[in-house]
């Protein structure tokens, strides 16, 4: 009976030894377990960081080169505007050289030339103005910067400008007063051959070194160089009539310029003959 007892608690032991064996394996396996879950969770997050640092020394390299390729293209395009710029200043100074010369053709006819009648007289504006064969036209405008009234008298082929300046409150603080004349008859012939009713081909074969400009745009000269036609010595819109204007030197005693203006219609033939200072008012 002792001896069955006996082996009854060796059984029993030995069973307590072998659960206890099992609970240690089971521990053992659950910590490989864990260990080899944290060991991939870590080469996952080392894989993911050197990913990441690749990723972005990758972004900067490329960063880099488009950086560098940004700095490439800019100097370039500093480059081509530079060459661009250069070669417009040489084209303008080229062009300054080439204008020069034709200035130095610029077409000059003696003031002598231009007369037309051996006893032509400027009228005052009163005995101008009350001739029977006049025709007054008045109009608002400016002259030298300021306010002025004009009157446009036409009488037997030549048209005379008066003008009044005004004041502030546009009260007139003179006498009309003599500015120019323009030949619009075709009776008058002047000295050097030029009258109205001829054609521009028949001009140049006169003047063969005039200059085009256009009255709506002065600036437009055909010899750059050559100073525009002063349409504000006229009054406002008068030159404008006229679609082109062909300009000569006046030759005289003064060193103020002096211009001969031939005025041509759309059929580019003479309509009107007069003179301005281009750079006066």
């Amino acid at each position: 009976m002792k001896r069955s007892i006996t082996k009854m608690v060796n059984i029993l032991v030995l069973v307590a030894i072998i659960v206890s064996l099992s609970g240690c394996i089971q521990k053992a396996d659950q910590k490989v377990t864990v260990d080899i879950v944290n060991i991939k969770d870590d080469l996952q997050n080392e894989t993911m960081i050197d990913m990441k640092d690749d990723v972005r020394l990758e972004t900067s390299i490329d960063k880099k080169d488009e950086v560098k390729a940004e700095a490439s293209i800019d100097k370039k395009d500093d480059l081509q505007d530079e060459i661009n710029i250069n070669k417009k200043n040489e084209l303008q100074d080229k062009t300054i050289i080439d204008k020069k010369d034709e200035v130095t053709n610029f077409q000059q006819v003696n003031e002598s030339d231009i007369a037309f009648l051996d006893d032509f007289v400027i009228p005052d504006y009163e005995t101008i103005r009350t001739d029977k064969n006049s025709v007054v036209t008045q109009s608002e405008g400016t002259f030298g910067g300021s306010s002025a009234i004009w009157y446009t008298i036409g009488n037997k082929g030549i048209v005379y400008f008066y003008n009044q300046v005004l004041d502030k409150e546009l009260k007139a603080i003179s006498e009309p007063a003599y500015i120019n004349y323009a030949i619009v008859g075709k009776q008058y012939t002047l000295r050097c051959g030029i009258h109205v009713g001829m054609t521009e081909e028949e001009v140049y074969a006169l003047l063969p070194d005039c200059v085009n400009c256009n009255p709506s745009d002065p600036e437009r000269v055909s010899a750059q160089g050559v100073l525009a036609w002063n349409v504000n010595a006229f009054p406002e819109g008068w030159c404008e009539n006229y679609c082109d204007i062909i300009m000569a030197n006046i030759k005289y005693n003064e060193e103020l310029p002096w211009y001969l203006g031939i005025m041509l219609d759309n059929n580019r033939v003479v309509r009107a003959i007069t003179t301005c200072y281009p750079t006066a008012g």
